[in-house]
């Protein structure tokens, strides 16, 4: 799924592609846990998605987070 969100997020559609990033987090974390490596590369994904709709606060914390 986080290849689709990167894939909108090319073609432009950044909402589109944070909302999938978002709901890929979130089924990682349950599944996989937050440390583990996919689950951190899809907070990085969301982070680009983040910072490409201007939400630089939230992109900020999550990046934060991610580290």
């Amino acid at each position: 799924m986080d290849g689709l969100a990167a894939s909108y997020r090319s073609l432009g559609q950044t909402k589109e592609a944070a909302q999938l990033h978002e709901e890929t987090l979130a089924i990682q974390k349950r599944a996989l846990g937050p440390e583990h490596p996919d689950t951190l590369r899809s907070m990085d994904g969301l982070v680009a998605s983040y910072r490409s709709l201007g939400r630089t606060k939230e992109a900020a914390q999550l990046d934060e987070e991610t580290l």
